[in-house]
């Protein structure tokens, strides 16, 4: 099992008078580091305060831990699951644990862990598929949006994010023996719309034959209607496609790379009351390299909820 090292806070018992707290540990071996905050009750036994610890990884070896304390005047377990390069979505429970005390200073954020607002509390849920993918969130960290213009930005390391992506064609049920007569969407009718530059010799000569025996008619259609709804559709050029997914499914729009920053992708998302309750989610797609077995993976999850909602400060 990776060994994990602490970084921030050597000691591992401690207690904290703030409800934010950030933790840096070393796992140099983990393909995959998770954390779950577990407040302890009087019988002994623990319970998760779901949504409460956040890790995601800063590079190789160091994984930010963000902690949100729901409760003073209570002891919390933080624990840690991680995974092998080898099996990177099977997830083992680590012996380290932090054992936090939270003083009385600390603002209440919750009543009990049964709270009926518990359901909007921490921070964004995320998918192991972010850290096998190289992805890092950036904004919105917390689980809980509010109505009006929002902001998504992420860093995707896209050379770690295709190498996986081929990993799990390779490993996958039907990696060796694929359906060749699946779809060719992105193989073949949409291959033309990477941009020349972008396209090695060998691709250019086969376009070149098939609009040979296209008519030119047809090309300048097929021309004008790429210029006009490449913007609006789903699908389009690129090895790798982040969309959010708004009103439970009702709605897709695309995060598109920043054209100055490579790996940086962002978008703004206009969210009205209409949406409040329902869940956004963000799913990776790869058209390129999942073309036949086409599966966008969940990544990450929020929950919509009004701007004036009368929730403690930092919830």
């Amino acid at each position: 099992m990776p060994e994990i090292e602490p970084v921030s806070h050597k000691e591992t018992e401690f207690t904290v008078t703030s409800c934010d707290l950030n933790v840096v540990v070393r796992c140099k071996r983990a393909a995959v580091l998770l954390a779950e905050l577990c407040v302890k009750r009087f019988a002994g036994e623990a319970t998760e305060v779901v949504r409460a610890a956040q890790a995601q990884r800063l590079n190789s070896e160091l994984f930010l831990v963000r902690v949100k304390i729901p409760m003073p005047r209570y002891r919390y377990e933080l624990r840690f699951k991680v995974s092998r390069y080898e099996d990177p979505r099977f997830l083992l429970e680590h012996d380290l644990t932090y054992a936090i005390s939270a003083a009385p200073q600390c603002p209440t954020l919750l009543r009990s862990i049964e709270d009926h607002t518990v359901h909007k509390f921490g921070y964004a849920a995320l998918t192991p598929e972010m850290q096998v993918h190289g992805i890092s969130l950036l904004a919105p960290i917390s689980y809980r949006v509010t109505t009006g213009q929002r902001y998504f930005l992420l860093f995707v390391d896209k050379v770690k994010a295709l190498e996986a992506a081929r990993l799990s064609l390779e490993f996958g049920s039907a990696a060796g023996d694929q359906d060749q007569t699946g779809s060719k969407l992105f193989s073949h009718r949409l291959r033309n719309q990477d941009p020349p530059e972008k396209r090695s010799k060998a691709v250019d000569a086969d376009i070149d034959k098939e609009e040979e025996a296209i008519p030119p008619e047809v090309s300048n259609l097929h021309h004008v209607l790429q210029e006009g709804l490449k913007e609006q559709v789903q699908d389009g050029y690129g090895d790798l496609h982040l969309d959010l997914v708004l009103h439970n499914g009702e709605h897709i729009q695309r995060i598109r790379e920043h054209p100055d920053l490579p790996g940086v992708f962002e978008g703004m998302a206009f969210i009205t009351d209409l949406d409040v309750s329902t869940k956004i989610r963000l799913l990776l797609r790869f058209p390129r390299i999942h073309s036949c077995d086409f599966s966008p993976r969940t990544v990450a999850e929020w929950v919509v909820t009004r701007a004036d909602d009368p929730l403690p400060s930092n919830f």
